[in-house]
């Protein structure tokens, strides 16, 4: 539990403590020792309970700076505490100073607990087997639940390791344990306005490359954190030998996969603990939530709940059909490469598969169909008439149901485009056989020498088509969506919650009524697409693109992406209110950044039956369906349990 300062040993001889008074606490037994300090066992003489305190004895042969930073780190570290409040964190009951004799005692006041720490626990319990993958999976959990929440709090730990974590037992579950995150002494606090000390500090055993070289960050406790899990999981140390030696593994040497020290492991635990593992820390998972979530479905210890859907607005209650598994009526087939030219992409990111018991499948209901009125929307109708369709969207652990609505009306032709295009370049017929783009040259309306094949040559050369993207394509639409230009906004549908408004220079999509979806529809239909938007979690939940939609059919793709990084490709038909998804379960990526405000650039390239999809840069999937050409493309959100905003910039799709 104690961390040390530089030095292996303050000057001077320790008076031991046994019996002495420390306000209220009388001190009864040494528990343990360390290089600057011991703990003991206190009596609360004012509240009748045990305590533990952890002390620094201040020798007199301490010169004032050595005094003084003991004292700087060991109050940071109770300043640290008491900033945390999280049923995995050791809470901190009490900070003093008292003068003993001759020498300056500092000490902190925390729970006693008598069931020891997790490095005990395993050695006494397991002695020479390994833990059960879902003990090892439900401990990892609440370890990463203590470090994020202090990770929130600008704390790096900087010292996870199984000694670490003391035990609460509890009576209803005494073979389950809870763990607590203790020993915050060599914690970096990001908020602190004091010089970082040069000083590196940490366990030599549980250090990642970056805190070797004194430049640790949140992803540093993600790595130790994976070494105990893979320790618990194989039984073997990760790497042996001496400081030097152990500094040299951590730097250079890549793990032995633990499928090779246990064979009942499965390579989906391989990719999750090695990812954790990578040398560089950006390589890692985005969290170290993400990398417990990511380790529990490798080990598959999963419990995802099941949500029901509703039945649709009109239709018969279909409950039932959250427990069938439809075959798809077009079988799905890898994709094969695109004939034209070589696909220019960033290699297809290593996703780690699961299983069926840890992603139990379930249907993606079909829209239902709702009668439309006769006659055409006045414009001042700001296409408030939205047609209802019920979906189910298994992402993560949660199943969404709910219903995408989009504007029933699409007019002949696109929203008029400001005067800088000039009114005379788009008055000409002969602009006609040219795609609508978003004019960006700045022209007054009386200057028709630019011409529409100007204007979309000026926007190719600006927004020319991704290197990442499969093959080549010409630039048809470019829309900012800062305002309504190609994408419907509209009223608020009180019935599900959703509104699609054009706020903060994007177009927003907010949902307040849980397990629904809302779309925003385009005002034009594409066969061979390629569509890229960047799009951004403002609040937890789901969100993607809807394409190649048919309103009148009801039936289309859509591309979802979740803020637990899990997406998934679906496809709804008109014939069936159950929909297939198109990789059979949903995939966990780290590629997808699933923080509320993080941005995702989403990207979908689809050309005949195949069928390509990306988020930043990186290749999801790629497979082939026939069974539908052409349609509508739409922005869309989904929500979980709660409430969610998803913002959309810069829409850009082009021809291929």
């Amino acid at each position: 539990m104690v961390a040390t300062i530089g030095k292996n040993v303050l000057p001077g001889v320790r008076m031991s403590l046994e019996g002495q008074l420390l306000d209220q606490y009388r001190i009864e037994y040494l528990l343990g020792s360390g290089g600057m300090g011991d703990v003991y066992l206190a009596r609360d003489t004012l509240l009748q309970r045990n305590v533990a305190i952890k002390v620094i004895q201040m020798a007199k042969t301490l010169d004032q700076d050595e005094l003084q930073e003991a004292i700087r780190l060991f109050k940071r570290e109770a300043t640290a505490i008491a900033a945390l409040d999280h049923p995995h964190i050791l809470p901190l009951y009490a900070y003093g100073e008292k003068q003993i004799g001759n020498q300056r005692v500092v000490y902190q006041v925390m729970p006693y607990r008598k069931e020891g720490s997790l490095s005990k626990w395993i050695k006494e319990r397991y002695r020479d087997e390994v833990p059960p993958p879902e003990e090892v999976a439900r401990l990892i959990q609440q370890a990463a639940d203590a470090l994020y929440h202090a990770h929130e709090h600008q704390i790096i730990h900087q010292d996870v390791k199984p000694s670490n974590f003391l035990l609460r037992i509890r009576n209803e579950a005494p073979s389950q344990p809870d763990l607590l995150l203790t020993d915050f002494g060599i914690a970096r606090l990001n908020t602190t306005t004091v010089n970082v000390s040069q000083v590196v500090r940490g366990t030599p055993h549980f250090m990642a490359p970056e805190q070797w070289k004194n430049q640790p960050v949140p992803a540093t406790d993600q790595y130790a954190l994976a070494i105990i899990a893979y320790e618990m999981l194989t039984g073997q140390p990760i790497y042996q030998g001496s400081t030097e030696q152990l500094m040299y593994q951590h730097l250079t040497t890549s793990p032995i996969p633990p499928s090779q020290l246990n064979p009942r492991l499965s390579t989906d635990v391989d990719t999750v603990l090695l990812h954790a593992l990578a040398k560089a820390p950006e390589e890692r998972f985005r969290t170290i939530t993400a990398f417990a979530r990511a380790l529990q479905q490798a080990l598959g210890t999963s419990s995802p709940e099941r949500i029901v859907p509703p039945p649709p607005p009109g239709q018969s209650d279909i409950r039932h059909m959250a427990n069938s598994n439809p075959t798809p009526e077009h079988p799905v087939t890898p994709a094969k490469p695109y004939p034209v030219t070589p696909i220019h992409t960033a290699p297809t990111p290593s996703i780690m598969p699961t299983t069926k018991a840890e992603q139990p499948y379930s249907p993606f209901p079909a829209p239902s169909y709702h009668s439309l009125p006769q006659g055409k929307p006045r414009r001042n109708n700001l296409l408030t008439l939205l047609v209802a369709l019920s979906v189910v969207i298994f992402l993560g652990s949660t199943i969404t149901a709910g219903a995408i609505l989009w504007p029933s009306f699409f007019p002949a032709s696109p929203p008029h485009i400001d005067s800088h295009a000039t009114a005379t370049a788009q008055a000409n017929a002969t602009a006609s056989a040219v795609p609508p783009v978003v004019a960006t040259a700045q022209a007054n309306a009386t200057a028709t020498a630019i011409t529409a094949t100007q204007v979309a040559e000026t926007q190719n050369a600006q927004h020319p088509y991704p290197s990442y993207l499969p093959g080549s394509g010409t630039l048809r639409y470019y829309d900012p969506l800062v305002k309504r230009l190609y994408w419907y906004d509209g009223e608020e549908n009180k019935e599900f919650g959703g509104k699609c408004s054009y706020t903060r220079n994007s177009l927003d999509i907010t949902l307040t009524k849980p397990d629904k979806s809302y779309y925003c529809g385009s005002t034009f239909t594409e066969k061979n697409f390629a569509v890229e938007v960047k799009m951004t979690f403002v609040k937890p939940g789901c969100g993607g693109i809807v394409f190649r939609y048919n309103e009148d059919r009801e039936e289309g793709y859509y591309f979802a992406l979740c803020t637990d990084q899990y997406y998934g490709i679906y496809k709804y038909t008109s014939q069936s209110q159950e929909g297939t998804n198109l990789i059979g379960k949903n995939k966990f990526s780290t590629f997808i950044n699933g923080s509320s405000g993080e941005q995702n650039v989403v990207s979908v390239v689809a050309q005949g039956g195949t069928i390509v999809l990306f988020v930043n840069g990186k290749q999801l999937e790629a497979l082939n369906d026939t069974s539908f050409s052409e349609g509508i493309i739409g922005m869309t959100a989904s929500t979980q349990t709660k409430p969610t905003e998803i913002a959309f910039q810069d829409a850009k799709v082009w021809q291929v």
